[in-house]
């Protein structure tokens, strides 16, 4: 990814910092369900599903099910 001084953001309100905060925020909420829903999966397998989550769009993840 390519950034320069003079290149103009495609969205000026989408900020490094808000990408941070949300994918922050989105592993929160994966961690809360898993550990409310009783870990009945192991860990390695959730953070395959939360990279899944993170690398397909919700159409290709819907498609999935």
């Amino acid at each position: 990814m390519e950034h320069s001084a003079c290149r103009q953001p495609k969205y000026e309100w989408l900020t490094p910092k808000r990408l941070a905060q949300y994918y922050g925020q989105s592993m929160v909420f994966i961690l809360i369900e898993w550990i409310q829903s009783g870990m009945t999966i192991s860990a390695e397998e959730l953070a395959e599903l939360y990279q899944y989550m993170m690398s397909h769009s919700l159409e290709d993840a819907l498609k999935d099910l």
